[in-house]
């Protein structure tokens, strides 16, 4: 099958959300900096990287990662570098840079970039000199960022606290700047919550311009449709529609990847069984051969271990394993654990981040917390709660 585990989907392994993609483009051309609101392993990336290679007309887009940066002047060499990258071979810029050469810092630009003089260089100082000047003949320059809150956190956790505030209105003042905001606009993404992060900072302030825009799970319909135009395309099974919504009904959160995760276990079971008809049987063993695979899911673990420390890593995992153990997890319950680590007064940033991570949710009952997704439960329970 034509299924992608762990990696963003690009080409013909992208199942093309029409109405989100719009939607998305009809929030940039009204001209807001975004933040792009899901959580882990829903497809953020692999909708900016569709936007990248299909930009709209008088759009040019750059993307990067700063998911390993741990300091400000870092992110805005990265910055400076790809933006130099892309202004080089842009074919709808004619000028970039006027004037820049007489920066004290900048030596030169030519075919290999930009060449500075002094090795302690401000990028941010930088990036600015070269945003200011940028002459994009009626184009707009749109920068996506992925794991930009990563950045932060990263921040947060190498330099303190107020270096994480210092950046975040570091790049607030981007934003705002009106002699970069008519030619530049932003993008950014990740699998951690930015207000969250913003929220324990108490620096909500410096995120408060950007647009959030929600990426959804699939739909039931848009579920279906991926799995017939994407992982069977050209396939020969026979996998009926009350089989597939047998699936997603047991699957319940109908992100790419754990539905990539089952058709890959279904594949290997009808090789095996040398058949090409996939049975509700068939479904029920993939679901059971996938929990074996601890790379499919020990990420999620992983994550709360690196991102929090002692009594709030405690905290997250004692919170999943309740509601592991006993299929939900209430307010009450979750405030008596806080209280048990002495976390009362703080415990709600971790919470919200578990929501927006993509582990919990209460949206049916606002007192009671339940796993998204009952294959992540059942892997949970069976690897880390016992």
């Amino acid at each position: 099958m034509n299924t992608i585990i762990g990696q963003a989907a690009t080409g013909d392994k992208f199942y093309i959300r029409k109405k989100l993609i719009e939607r998305l483009w009809r929030k940039i051309e009204a001209e807001n900096n975004i933040l792009l609101s899901a959580p882990r392993r829903i497809g953020k990336t692999s909708i900016m990287l569709y936007c990248l290679n299909n930009p709209k007309e008088n759009y040019d887009i750059i993307y990067l990662i700063t998911e390993s940066v741990n300091n400000q002047n870092e992110f805005y060499r990265k910055l400076v570098k790809d933006l130099d990258e892309k202004l080089k071979t842009s074919k709808k810029v004619k000028n970039y840079i006027r004037n820049i050469v007489n920066s004290n810092k900048i030596k030169s630009i030519g075919p290999d970039g930009v060449t500075f003089d002094n090795k302690e260089v401000n990028y941010y100082e930088d990036f600015v000199n070269i945003s200011e000047q940028l002459e994009l003949d009626g184009c707009k320059m749109i920068i996506m960022i992925d794991e930009f809150a990563q950045t932060v956190e990263n921040i947060m956790q190498d330099e303190g606290d107020q270096s994480a505030i210092k950046f975040l209105e570091s790049v607030r003042e981007l934003r705002i700047n009106p002699k970069i905001s008519d030619k530049v606009q932003f993008i950014f993404a990740g699998s951690i919550g930015l207000e969250n992060i913003a929220s324990q900072l108490n620096s909500i302030s410096t995120i408060n311009d950007l647009y959030p825009f929600q990426v959804t799970p699939f739909s039931i319909e848009e579920a279906e449709e991926y799995i017939y135009t994407i992982p069977l395309k050209n396939e020969k099974y026979d996998f009926q529609k009350e089989n597939i919504k047998y699936l997603l009904d047991r699957l319940a959160w109908n992100i790419p990847y754990f539905i990539n995760i089952i058709l890959d276990e279904v594949d290997d079971i009808c090789f095996d069984q040398g058949t090409k008809i996939i049975t509700k049987e068939i479904i029920d063993v993939a679901f059971k051969n996938s929990l074996k695979n601890r790379t499919y899911f020990e990420h999620w673990h992983r994550r709360l271990r690196k991102a929090y420390k002692q009594n709030y890593y405690n905290f997250s995992k004692d919170i999943l394993n309740c509601a592991a153990k006993n299929g939900s997890i209430s307010r009450a319950e979750i405030s008596n654990i806080a209280i048990g680590l002495e976390i009362s007064e703080t415990y709600k940033d971790v919470l919200n981040s578990l929501i927006y991570d993509g582990y919990l949710n209460n949206q049916n009952n606002q007192n009671i917390y339940v796993f998204n997704s009952p294959l992540l439960r059942e892997w949970w329970f069976n690897e880390v709660t016992n």
